[in-house]
C-alpha cells in the first residue's frame, strides 16, 4: 500500500505512486492514509494494478 498521498497545491487528483508521470515534486499537500471520496491519479491507480507502483 501506499506509504504517503500527494496532491498539487492547484489540483483535485490524489497521487500515491512515486513513478508516476505527474507525482508532485513541489508546491503539494501530503496525507499518511488514503484520502476518502477524493479523486485518485488513473496512472498511479494502473501502476497499482499491474504491481508497478514504487
Amino acid at each position: 500500500m501506499a506509504s504517503e498521498y500527494r496532491q498539487h497545491d492547484t489540483s483535485d487528483v490524489w497521487h500515491f505512486c512515486s513513478n508516476c508521470s505527474d507525482w508532485p515534486t513541489a508546491d503539494f499537500s501530503r496525507e499518511p492514509d488514503k484520502p476518502e471520496g477524493r479523486a485518485l491519479c488513473s496512472e498511479c491507480q494502473s501502476k497499482r494494478d499491474s504491481d508497478n507502483c514504487e
